[in-house]
């Protein structure tokens, strides 16, 4: 999980399309990109695959800052451990 501080007003979905547009650039083969939602805040999950590895990233926005979680596999473990990185993911909580 990585977290940044982002321009006052930057929204979810202007952090979307620029990580649609990263990944047409670098020619990804894009599986899924759908809204979801983590701790009740809205969030943007991508599914796809890059340079041999199978990858999820999600991305959400909190007030200046965007969290991003992200998981890398090979292809034929993505689904072995894909349990483990949702668990992880949706138990996350914001104490303040």
């Amino acid at each position: 999980m990585g977290v940044n501080e982002i321009p006052a007003g930057m929204t979810l979905e202007v952090l979307r399309d620029a990580q649609l547009q990263s990944l047409r650039q670098a020619k990804s083969s894009l599986h899924e990109s759908v809204p979801t939602t983590i701790a009740g805040i809205p969030a943007w999950q991508f599914v796809y695959t890059s340079e041999g590895l199978r990858a999820l990233d999600v991305l959400m926005v909190r007030g200046n800052e965007v969290f991003m979680f992200i998981y890398r596999s090979q292809p034929e473990k993505y689904f072995k451990f894909l349990p483990i990185v949702e668990q992880m993911i949706t138990s996350v909580e914001f104490l303040s």
